[in-house]
């Protein structure tokens, strides 16, 4: 902002005194004779006085402040191991323990995982098989987390932080198989609750739904209960 000019001096004529000539100073004139001089030019108008600026009038200037920076929210992916944890709990639940129904085509099976499917991992990972009475709870999880986990999409659905779906699509998966959880999974557009909709439906068109059909009708009710407290 420029400076306020005292209106005092407004008119009075502006002219540079560049070309002033100041006495040295000597100690036998002294500086009353020097000043005398130097100012004896006023009423002459020798030179004219630069104006006074009046600096009781100017306003303090105004030093803009920093723009402070907006954090950015950034997004931290959900840990999908601990999500794994938690649905694990959900499906060792809702499958029980060691079961060998007669009209079961899955066959001898505990924690949901059956003895054709347990084979098979064996054989894939290279180590002796044994009977699915016998599997452990542990190893349960790891079968679950090595062929349904990651295979079926789950892991990365719950690592983007969409927890339910992961639910959904991996209970789907072990129930019935990684083809089929992908399929219902395309036709719900990624909706959950449509999802778990498109699965009992899917269901009850199997030759099996007057055996199991109340069971599974509880399942999807449950898992629809817990969806609604998930991310």
């Amino acid at each position: 902002m420029a400076p306020i000019i005292n209106n005092s001096f407004l008119n009075m004529d502006f002219l540079p005194f560049f070309n002033l000539s100041l006495p040295m100073f000597n100690d036998s004139r002294g500086f009353d004779t020097i000043f005398s001089n130097l100012f004896s030019g006023f009423e002459n108008k020798f030179f004219t006085p630069m104006p006074l600026i009046d600096f009781s009038l100017m306003s303090l200037p105004v030093i803009p402040q920093p723009i402070g920076r907006t954090e950015e929210k950034v997004s931290t992916p959900t840990d999908p191991d601990k999500t794994f944890d938690k649905i694990m709990e959900y499906v060792f639940d809702d499958e029980g323990g060691y079961v060998n129904h007669p009209k079961d085509p899955g066959g001898a099976t505990n924690m949901g995982v059956t003895q054709r499917t347990y084979d098979g991992y064996c054989r894939q990972k290279g180590i002796q098989s044994k009977s699915v009475k016998d599997l452990t709870r542990e190893e349960a999880k790891k079968l679950y987390y090595e062929l349904f986990w990651g295979p079926s999409g789950a892991k990365e659905l719950a690592q983007n932080g969409n927890e339910k779906l992961a639910y959904v699509v991996f209970d789907t998966a072990i129930h019935s198989g990684i083809p089929r959880a992908k399929k219902l999974l395309a036709q719900s557009n990624g909706d959950a609750e449509k999802m778990l909709d498109n699965r009992l439906a899917f269901m009850k068109g199997l030759k099996n739904w007057d055996t199991f059909g109340n069971g599974w009708t509880n399942r999807i009710d449950k898992i629809d209960t817990r969806i609604e407290y998930m991310a």
